[in-house]
């Protein structure tokens, strides 16, 4: 796997998976290379890839741009790269949880079919034990099928008409289904030839979700096949649950169904009663509460100087008054006093 490069976009406290290092170890052993874009993340991932791998090649970026753009970026420095010999470009999620094998098992499908543009495997949900457990891998507890990928049928050119299906001009409507961007394998050529412009080499919204029919559009109006290795499975963790409380996936669906029902019904029975009685009060009463604060804000501004006068000057004044005629009579009196002596 020489000329096959596994890419990652690193963003915010991304954690690792087990099966992460145990499938790009198996890229590197083969002679393949690891590029890593880290997304201004928090975490720890981006230090443990380099103690892990030390032939990993990192571009930082001072802010997260978002997973598109970072996808862009690696696939515009690999295939501009003078000493570069890219044909296949691996893009990897780092919560993936895959066999060692998998990434192999994709490249190699992609290489039996010079006409297929990406390839993904087929995604099963996963409900972890542990977010750092080591036998996370080993640790499946449900066989629900989370995304089948994208099939592309012989027929005539296609046209996007958005999530989940992808119809023809010509000929009906071709089965196509989301890939999920987690593990996907692209042949670097292919990515070449749609290219854009000299800063884009797909469009923005490129590897953006869990569901990217747009980017499937471009592959096969470029004239590339878009297809899912259906003998491949992959897993992708939708949540934690403790070794206490290990029971089948149907188990705890039905019961998280069972408490949101039971909790849109007490709200239903406590709370809309009382939206429906008060709503009308609401309504009338906040113009005039309204209309009550801007008569008091525009009081205070205009007779606040008037108000000090009133409640605090005019006092004082009365006091003076009072206080110099207490004065004067006590003087005339000690005059009167004098003058009859």
């Amino acid at each position: 796997m020489k000329d096959v490069v596994v890419v990652i976009v690193v963003q915010y406290a991304a954690t690792l998976s087990p099966s992460f290092f145990e499938c790009v170890r198996s890229v590197i052993e083969s002679g393949g290379r690891l590029l890593v874009v880290d997304q201004a993340s928090t975490g720890e991932a981006v230090e443990r890839i380099k103690e892990t791998i030390p032939s990993v090649t990192v571009i930082r970026n001072p802010r997260n741009t978002g997973f598109a753009a970072g996808a862009n970026q690696a696939v515009r420095f690999l295939l501009s790269s003078p000493h570069s010999s890219c044909e296949t470009i691996v893009f990897l999620d780092a919560r993936t949880v895959a066999d060692p094998k998998t990434i192999g098992a994709l490249v190699q499908t992609l290489r039996e079919c010079r006409g297929v543009g990406m390839v993904g495997p087929k995604w099963l949900s996963l409900y972890e034990e542990h977010a750092l457990d080591e036998s996370l891998h080993e640790q499946v507890a449900s066989d629900r099928v989370f995304s089948l990928g994208v099939v592309r049928h012989a027929g005539g050119p296609f046209t996007h008409a958005g999530f989940g299906q992808t119809d023809t001009e010509e000929g009906g409507a071709h089965e196509a289904t989301a890939l999920h961007y987690g593990l996907l394998a692209v042949h670097a050529s292919a990515l070449g030839r749609i290219k854009l412009d000299d800063e884009t080499y797909l469009d923005p919204w490129f590897l953006t979700t869990d569901v990217f029919i747009d980017a499937a559009w471009r592959f096969t109006r470029a004239g590339y096949g878009v297809e899912c290795a259906r003998d491949i499975e992959v897993h992708w963790p939708c949540g934690v649950f403790t070794r206490s409380r290990r029971r089948s996936i149907f188990r705890q669906l039905h019961d998280r169904t069972e408490r949101s029902e039971r909790a849109l019904a007490i709200f239903n029975a406590l709370c809309l009663p009382l939206m429906h009685v008060s709503m009308w009060r609401l309504v009338m009463e906040i113009p005039a509460a309204a209309w009550n604060l801007f008569r008091w804000k525009l009081f205070l501004l205009v007779f606040d100087r008037a108000s000090l006068a009133v409640f605090w000057g005019l006092p004082r004044h009365l006091g003076w008054i009072l206080r110099r005629r207490k004065a004067l009579r006590a003087f005339d009196t000690k005059a009167r006093d004098e003058l009859e002596t």
